[in-house]
C-alpha cells in the first residue's frame, strides 16, 4: 500500500479534473459575475501549543529556501484580484485559469497574484497525463506512446505515464515547464509522486521507478533554477515513502533539491493508527531538512478544535488547512482564526 493510498480529491467541471485543496487564513468568496460560486476557506497559520506564528515558521537553508507561516490552495478558476488579496505567504494555483492553454496566465496576471510579497506557485501532474492538457494528442487513444500507461481507475481522463522516460519529459514535462517559467510563477506543487509505487506494485524495478521519480523531481528543480534562480521553490505532494525506497544519494539529492512537502490526511481518515504513526515520522525526517509541511485535513467545522490538539500532541510544525468531508466547496464557512 502507499504512503497515502489516494491521491488529490478533485472536483470535476465541463471534463476538467484537478484537485481541490485549499489552505490556510481567512474566506474568500467569488465575484456574482462567475458561473459558479465557490468558497476558499482557510485555517490561520499554525498552533501547535504555545508557539507564536514567528516561532512555527520552518525556513529552509540552501536551494528553493522560502518561509511559509500561511498558504492557500485554489485550482478552481481563481480570480487575480482575490488571489492578490489574500493575506497569505503562499498560493498554489493551475498554470491556466480553464486547465486549458487558451486561459493560460500570463505573466502580468501573475505579478497581480503575488502582490503583497506573497509567493505563487503552479500545480503541476508529473505521475500521471492528463488528457486536457495542451500536450495531449488524440491519435494516443490507438496509438499511445510508449510513456503511457493505464488510466487512473477513479479519475477519467488521467492515465499513469512511465515517467523516466525521456519522451514523457520532451512531450509533456519540459513545454510545460517552460510555459509556467514565462508566465513568472515562484515555484511548482508537484502532484502524483507516488505514481512509483503503482508501478513497483507491477514489478517494476525501485532503482527505476523510485530513482526515477528523485532523478525527475530534481531535474525539474534543476532545470528551472537554472533560468530563475536557485530560489525558484518545487514542493511534491505526497510521496513522502519514496525517501524510503532510494539509495543514501538519492535520498540527500532529493531532500536537498524540494523546499518544502505537501501532505494530504496526515491526522484524519487514516488507513491505521500505525498509518498514521509511520507518516508522521516520515514529517519529521522532512521538517529534519528544515523544510515547511503544508496540511491538508478533509474534516468539518467541529473538529477544528480536536485538529488543533492532534497537532499540538503530535509536536509537529505544520501549516494547517480544513476542507469539508465533502469537498463540495460551494458555500461560505466562517473564517478560523
Amino acid at each position: 500500500m502507499s504512503e497515502l493510498g489516494k491521491r488529490g480529491l478533485f472536483q470535476r467541471k465541463k471534463g476538467y479534473s484537478m484537485p481541490i485543496l485549499f489552505g490556510p487564513c481567512l474566506q474568500v468568496v467569488r465575484p456574482v459575475f462567475q458561473s459558479m460560486v465557490f468558497a476558499l476557506c482557510v485555517v490561520s497559520c499554525v498552533s501547535t501549543g504555545s508557539e507564536t506564528k514567528e516561532e512555527m515558521a520552518v525556513e529552509k537553508t540552501g536551494q528553493g529556501a522560502h518561509t511559509v507561516r500561511s498558504w492557500a490552495y485554489w485550482l478552481q478558476d481563481p480570480i487575480p484580484q482575490s488571489v492578490a488579496e489574500l493575506p497569505v505567504d503562499l498560493v498554489v494555483i493551475d498554470y491556466s485559469a480553464d486547465g486549458s492553454d487558451d486561459l493560460a496566465w500570463d505573466a502580468l496576471e501573475v505579478a497581480q497574484m503575488a502582490r503583497s510579497d506573497k509567493q505563487i506557485w503552479a500545480y503541476f501532474s508529473i505521475g500521471e497525463a492528463e488528457s486536457y492538457r495542451f500536450y495531449w494528442k488524440s491519435e494516443w487513444a490507438d496509438a499511445p506512446p510508449s510513456f503511457l500507461g493505464p488510466e487512473n481507475e477513479d479519475w477519467a481522463e488521467n492515465y499513469k505515464v512511465r515517467y523516466w522516460q525521456e519522451e514523457w519529459w520532451e512531450t509533456a514535462l519540459r513545454p510545460y515547464l517552460d510555459r509556467i517559467l514565462a508566465a513568472g510563477f515562484d515555484g511548482v506543487y508537484l502532484d502524483i509522486i507516488d505514481a512509483y509505487w503503482f508501478w513497483m506494485e507491477r514489478g517494476e524495478p525501485r532503482e527505476v521507478v523510485a530513482e526515477g521519480m528523485a532523478k525527475l523531481v530534481c531535474r525539474i528543480a534543476e532545470y528551472c533554477r537554472a533560468g530563475n534562480g536557485p530560489s525558484f521553490a518545487v514542493c511534491p505532494q505526497n510521496g513522502m515513502g519514496l525517501i524510503n525506497e532510494l539509495s543514501p544519494e538519492w535520498r540527500n539529492r532529493y531532500l536537498t533539491a524540494i523546499s518544502a512537502i505537501g501532505v494530504e490526511s496526515l491526522f484524519f481518515n487514516l488507513f491505521s493508527a500505525e498509518d498514521g504513526r509511520r507518516r508522521r515520522e516520515l514529517v519529521r525526517v522532512f521538517q529534519g531538512y528544515g523544510l515547511s509541511v503544508l496540511n491538508v485535513e478533509y474534516i468539518s467545522g467541529d473538529r477544528i478544535r480536536e485538529y488543533r490538539q492532534k497537532v499540538a500532541g503530535s509536536g509537529l510544525q505544520v501549516v494547517l488547512f480544513r476542507a469539508e468531508p465533502d469537498q463540495a466547496l460551494d458555500r461560505v464557512l466562517p473564517p478560523l482564526r
